[in-house]
């Protein structure tokens, strides 16, 4: 007898009911969290778009490169053209030779970069003046490419795709070389007098004393001017000419304060000010319990009458732009307005009041690092870890603009010996020892210069000497000043007409010198004279190339480019090593702390540890951790 079997349909039965089981119904689809469902007509087959969840009008997946329905394949008029699709698509041996798209050597990441350039139009410090011509002779080259640089965990290797490696278990999916590029395009921008005008204004308002308790007249004082205030209103600036989407580095050149004042950038308190603070304690009270007040920050609107700096920001190469006085009318008179209010305030403010201001707009200003270690120190009994912020000439916003003034400073940081983080007096350009030295005097200066002159060749004369000894070191003089003083001058000075006909007398008196009884050695000292004023004009009329101005021009914008290279690699470009490094996992820090005060904890040191870990940890990479120990060694 044949063994029972079970006819097909029967089977086919309740494999059917398990799938109309495991299929949920719409409504139970459309209420399950994370469920996508597509309604099918009732009369249209299934449609190969819901694979991808793509509509038919995609821009890209269009009915050349996928089919509606599986049956369009098979049921299509034109079988031939079908046939030889498939064909084709097969020897294309993938999709984007199917449809003839090119291979992608690099990706370039466009990224603006604006240097503003305030008190280069002949108004700044020593009449500076920057064209349009010097500039792109000496920074079209500043228009750089960056490569991106990619940097494996350690024990991974980075293979090309086209390679594979047996020897790693983990394959990494990136090229060795990186195809994306930062493209660099700068631009420079020349702002007039109203701009410069302002920022020279600002300035003097938000500035104050370094060392409050000094009332020494007729000294080197130092100022320290708010930097928090001065970021304001470059903030104000940036949205005035709608730049926010471009890196900014503005470069300042204002007029000096005065002959013997010197100034710099500060966020914090300065050493004199933490002393009056912590012998103080009525006034530590009186901040604490302090509220906000609007009168002691600049009152500046953004987003009014904008004046678009461009339409379209040019990204091709070095470009020059200056922008007219009337656009920068209504920012400049905005921003003077709020200065001058703001300098009412200030009139007549004790060295108390100034502390307290300057604390509640830290307080009740942008809580950043500042911030957090001012509320601590007021909250302890004695100002820990509350200590003097550096002057500075530089300064980076929290947005993308940074700001150097040339005119102050300069300041010196770190180790004399050198070194990475070393800050010199001369790392950056100083438009007075370079321009400067070589700047054209005025008539009472050049007055003062040749008196000068005069005192120190006629000091070394003794007892004996001859009438022709006095005549030679009047030429000696004339000569040396005509030399630095009228030499090369586009504009002459009368003085210096003066001493020409001046120089036509002595020529006179020394000739006499060849008729007269005379002793033969004064009658060489004459005519020695004589050979030597004919063999130079020092007050000839004729144009003179201004070499020393040139050369000191120069080697300005030379120090001035190297700057802003710097900035770009170091401000706004990302981190980038010259070759692929490995990263390691787990990086552990080991943080000394050498002191002579005997202390049980580090929270009794003046050191805000929570900063120095933040610090620390905002250098990891995105897959990295971090761990702590700390140690503290007493001497």
């Amino acid at each position: 007898m044949p063994p029972f079997r079970m006819p097909s349909h029967f089977l086919a039965l309740p494999l059917l009911l398990l799938l109309l089981l495991q299929a949920p119904s719409p409504e139970a689809a459309e209420s399950t969290p994370g469920t996508r469902t597509r309604k099918i007509g009732s009369s249209g087959a299934s449609s190969v778009f819901s694979l991808f969840n793509l509509k038919d009008k995609s821009k890209f997946w269009t009915e050349s490169i996928i089919r509606k329905e599986f049956d369009d394949l098979e049921g299509s008029a034109s079988r031939d053209s079908s046939k030889n699709g498939l064909l084709n698509f097969t020897r294309a041996g993938n999709i984007a030779n199917y449809l003839s798209l090119a291979e992608v050597d690099s990706i370039y990441l466009p990224i603006p970069v604006n240097f503003i350039f305030i008190g280069f139009d002949g108004n700044g410090r020593h009449e500076f003046k920057l064209g349009p011509e010097e500039l792109e002779r000496w920074f079209t080259k500043i228009d750089h490419i960056f490569e991106h640089t990619r940097i494996p965990p350690v024990g991974e290797v980075l293979t090309p795709f086209y390679k594979t490696t047996v020897k790693k278990l983990q394959h990494y999916d990136l090229p060795l070389v990186s195809h994306v590029n930062h493209n660099f395009s700068v631009h420079a921008i020349h702002m007039g007098e109203d701009v410069l005008s302002v920022f020279e204004h600002a300035i003097k308002v938000l500035s104050c004393k370094d060392d409050l308790v000094d009332s020494r007249e007729n000294e080197e004082i130092f100022l320290q001017v708010d930097s928090a205030q001065m970021e304001h209103i470059f903030s104000t600036l940036v949205d005035h000419l709608q730049i926010q989407e471009a890196y900014n580095i503005f470069v300042l050149n204002p007029k000096p304060i005065g002959k013997r004042i010197n100034y710099g950038y500060r966020k914090g308190f300065s050493e004199s000010e933490i002393n009056l603070l912590r012998e103080n304690k009525t006034l530590q009270a009186r901040i604490l319990q302090s509220k906000s007040d609007n009168k002691l920050f600049l009152d500046i609107e953004k987003g009014v009458n904008r004046r678009p700096l461009y339409e379209s920001h040019p990204l091709s190469s070095f470009s020059w732009t200056r922008t007219d006085s009337m656009d920068m009318g209504d920012w400049s008179k905005k921003c003077k307005e709020a200065l001058s209010k703001f300098e009412l305030l200030k009139e007549g403010k004790s060295k108390e009041d100034i502390v307290y201001e300057k604390a509640v707009q830290i307080l009740h200003g942008t809580k950043d690092e500042v911030h957090d270690i001012v509320q601590s120190a007021l909250k302890s009994s004695d100002l820990k870890g509350l200590h003097a912020q550096c002057l500075t000439d530089i300064w980076i916003g929290r947005e993308r603009f940074a700001f150097v003034d040339l005119s102050a400073g300069p300041f010196a940081w770190g180790p004399s010996v050198g070194g990475d983080g070393v800050r010199t007096e001369l790392s950056l350009p100083n438009v007075a020892k370079t321009v400067g030295a070589v700047a054209e005097v005025t008539e009472e200066e050049a007055e003062e210069k040749l008196q000068d002159t005069i005192r120190e060749r006629f000091s070394s004369f003794g007892e004996d000497y001859h009438a022709v000894d006095i005549l030679l070191a009047e030429i000696d003089v004339y000569e040396l000043f005509a030399f630095k003083h009228c030499v090369g001058r586009r504009i002459q000075l009368a003085l210096c007409k003066e001493l020409d006909e001046r120089m036509h007398d002595l020529k006179k008196e020394l000739e006499g010198y060849n008729t007269g009884d005379f002793d033969e050695t004064n009658k060489k000292k004459a005519l020695d004279a004589l050979k030597r004023m004919e063999s130079w004009n020092l007050f000839r009329d004729t144009s003179v190339e201004h070499h020393s101005y040139t050369v000191a021009h120069d080697s300005f914008l030379a120090q001035l480019g190297s700057m802003l290279w710097g900035s770009m690699r170091h401000v706004i470009a990302p981190s980038a090593s010259h070759r692929v490094y490995h990263y390691y996992e787990k990086l552990s820090f080991q943080l000394y702390f050498v002191t002579r005060e005997k202390v049980r904890s580090i929270k009794q040191l003046p050191v805000n540890v929570k900063s120095i870990r933040e610090s620390l940890n905002s250098v990891l990479l995105h897959h990295q951790n971090s761990m702590f120990s700390q140690i503290v060694i007493i001497i």
